[in-house]
C-alpha cells in the first residue's frame, strides 16, 4: 500500500478538477467517486490535530492518506455511498459491486445472491445511512431498501409491494435521511 503526505489546497484542486472528457458522468457521481478515495482514511480528525501553528509544517505533521483499490479487495472502482458505523467499520456502496465493509485491514464484500432473501437485494448501491440507533441502511437501484443485521451478518430486505399499503412505493432508493 502506498501512503503519501498531502497539502489540503492541492488536495482540493485534485478533487474539484473535472476532466472535460467526463460528459458521460453525472456531476454527483463524479464528485462521489473522487471523494471516496479521500474519505477512505477519514482524515478530518487528523487534519484538525495536525494544523501547523507556525505556518510551516513538517512532513510528520501532515495527514497521511492510503489509497485502496480493487487490488486490495474493494469490490469496484465506482463508489456511490460511504458510511461509518459505531464499531468503526467503513461501508462503501458500489455501482454493481454490492457493498464493501472495511475493518481497517481488509474488505469484506456483500452482494446479491439469487434466491437468498438474507443477502443484499441488489448489487447497485445508491446510498447508505447509519441511523441514530446505529443501524446501517442501504438503498439500492431496483432492489429497494436493506437493513444490515450484524448479529447474523445478513440483511432484511424492504421492497415495493402493491398489496401492502405500508411498503415502499418504488424499488429505487436514491437517498436516505434519519428524521428526528
Amino acid at each position: 500500500m502506498r501512503t503519501f503526505p498531502c497539502h489540503l489546497p492541492h488536495l482540493a484542486w485534485w478533487v474539484l478538477r473535472r476532466p472535460s472528457c467526463c460528459s458521460c458522468f453525472s456531476t454527483t457521481a463524479w464528485i462521489v467517486s473522487r471523494f471516496s478515495l479521500l474519505l477512505l482514511t477519514v482524515f478530518l480528525p487528523s487534519l484538525a490535530q495536525s494544523q501547523p501553528s507556525s505556518g510551516t509544517a513538517s512532513s510528520s505533521e501532515l495527514p497521511r492518506f492510503t489509497r485502496y483499490s480493487m487490488d486490495e479487495g474493494l469490490s469496484s472502482y465506482d463508489v456511490r455511498a460511504i458510511a461509518q458505523d459505531a464499531q468503526g467499520f467503513m461501508w462503501f456502496g458500489m455501482t454493481f459491486g454490492g457493498l464493501s465493509r472495511f475493518d481497517g485491514y481488509e474488505f469484506k464484500t456483500y452482494t446479491h445472491k439469487e434466491g437468498d432473501s438474507t443477502s443484499l437485494s441488489h448489487n447497485y448501491v445508491w446510498c447508505t445511512l447509519v441511523d441514530r440507533s446505529g443501524r446501517l441502511w442501504i438503498g439500492t437501484s431496483g432492489g429497494g431498501l436493506n437493513l444490515y443485521v450484524p448479529e447474523t451478518d445478513a440483511f432484511v430486505q424492504f421492497q415495493a409491494n402493491r398489496d401492502l399499503p405500508n411498503s415502499l412505493l418504488h424499488n429505487s432508493v436514491l437517498s436516505l435521511l434519519d428524521d428526528k
